[in-house]
């Protein structure tokens, strides 16, 4: 039995890209120049819904629920469970609340393979897009006369659905007039941005994950998509290493773990960071079995 995603948003079957199947014991993964064999313990279905949109996936877990392969996408909910009893495996649907922190519990060489090839753009989507345009040049106006970082965010979730919605042809004729006029901008707000990573404001690359210090509490941003506030009476910001994985934990001495973001987090800029703030920054080398623990006790985080 093969088992591959759909395009659920009108009904057209994608591309078999990529095409799970099962071989000799083995879980195989067949996409373009590559097949990937894994043996995980259980497939997991997902759906986010957040301030970018609706994400959906199926996730690949070993026997500690730590990610072995995500594949965001759309997928048929019976065709998974039958092939998961075919193939012997658990098959769980996670409940949305967990969703963030499970996908941020990645096993050493996880990978993060796309679902679905998007179909060519119809009628609507390119209306849509102009539409989306059309806005995005009345925000962008703003931008320029308040200096508002945070509506050049807005802006930019704008045009990433613009993007995700017609292809880029379409999307480079539609917004290039735009971006003659407004591409300046962007340099300037990328050293603000600078300057306020500088100033200890912020933690973060421009448009990546960003943490932010305010009065009494940091926040962590991603785009339109923001975590709660945590509270930084004996804050502790825990840079970790665990086989080929990196990430830090935001940590307070009464609550344990409040979030967790994995990725690569230079250690001269984190202490810069905790240094302007008051903040206690630890590095460390993780076990498995410490790793497990920690990431299990966090209560929210990015991927």
């Amino acid at each position: 039995m093969e088992v591959t995603p759909f395009k659920g948003a009108d009904g057209a079957a994608a591309p078999p890209s990529p095409v799970m199947s099962w071989d000799d014991g083995s879980f195989v993964i067949n996409v373009p120049g590559e097949d990937l064999r894994l043996r995980p313990d259980t497939l997991a279905y997902y759906h986010y819904e957040h301030a970018d949109g609706d994400l959906y996936g199926l996730a690949l877990l070993d026997r500690d629920g730590l990610i072995l392969l995500d594949l965001p996408g759309e997928w048929l909910h019976g065709e998974l469970r039958d092939f998961a009893a075919e193939a012997g495996l658990w098959f769980t649907v996670m409940r949305e609340a967990d969703v963030p922190v499970r996908l941020a519990r990645r096993a050493p060489g996880w990978k993060r393979l796309p679902g679905v090839v998007p179909s060519p753009p119809s009628r609507w989507r390119k209306r849509l897009v102009m539409a989306a345009s059309a806005a995005m040049t009345g925000a962008m106006s703003y931008a320029i006369s308040a200096g508002a970082w945070e509506t050049w965010r807005a802006v930019q979730w704008i045009g990433r659905m613009a993007l995700e919605l017609l292809d880029a042809k379409w999307a480079a004729l539609i917004f290039s007039p735009l971006l003659f006029v407004l591409g300046p901008l962007k340099p300037l707000l990328v050293r603000l941005h600078r300057r306020r990573v500088a100033s200890g404001k912020v933690f973060g690359l421009p448009y990546g994950i960003n943490i932010v210090a305010r009065v009494g509490s940091v926040q962590v941003k991603r785009g339109t998509h923001t975590l709660p506030a945590v509270h930084d009476q004996g804050l502790r910001l825990v840079r970790y290493t665990f086989a080929d994985l990196t990430g830090l934990f935001i940590v307070d001495d009464h609550e344990g773990v409040r979030q967790h973001l994995p990725g690569n987090w230079p250690v001269a800029a984190l202490d810069h960071f905790a240094t302007m703030n008051g903040f206690t920054l630890e590095t460390t080398q993780l076990t498995r079995e410490e790793y497990i623990e920690l990431v299990r006790s966090a209560t929210d985080a990015t991927f």
